[in-house]
């Protein structure tokens, strides 16, 4: 890895606020460290724990969170509902998180969202 951590979250904030082309590279390393369950975890997790604002932890939900649902199924969403067992804004940026209708993980986040906010028809 040629980033830290810190380095990786404040240049991926940074691209989020202006988009500006030379701090696309932090949502490269983003998007690399996703195609590991266990490092796009990681690095997801303090993003959502760091979010700067709502928008930020909606953006992260759709993005990177979304992604390691979409690659990892049920194997991400148990790991997710743990992480949500504990933390608040996790439970917020699940809300973010579009599941295909064909994912073999659907069933399984659909009971983790009514676990955390009830009705999910209503949302």
């Amino acid at each position: 890895m040629r980033y830290t951590d810190d380095q990786i979250l404040s240049g991926y904030y940074k691209h989020q606020q202006t988009n500006a082309e030379e701090d696309f590279w932090a949502w490269e390393e983003v998007d690399e460290l996703c195609h590991d369950l266990s490092s796009g975890l990681r690095i997801t997790e303090k993003l959502i724990e760091s979010a700067p604002s709502d928008w930020c932890l909606r953006c992260i939900g759709a993005g990177p969170l979304e992604n390691l649902v979409d690659r990892f199924e049920l194997s991400a969403v148990t790991a997710i509902a743990e992480i949500a067992e504990t933390s608040e804004r996790m439970q917020r940026a699940i809300l973010s998180v579009n599941v295909d209708d064909d994912s073999p993980a659907l069933r399984a986040w659909e009971a983790l969202l009514r676990k955390h906010h009830g009705d999910i028809d209503a949302l």
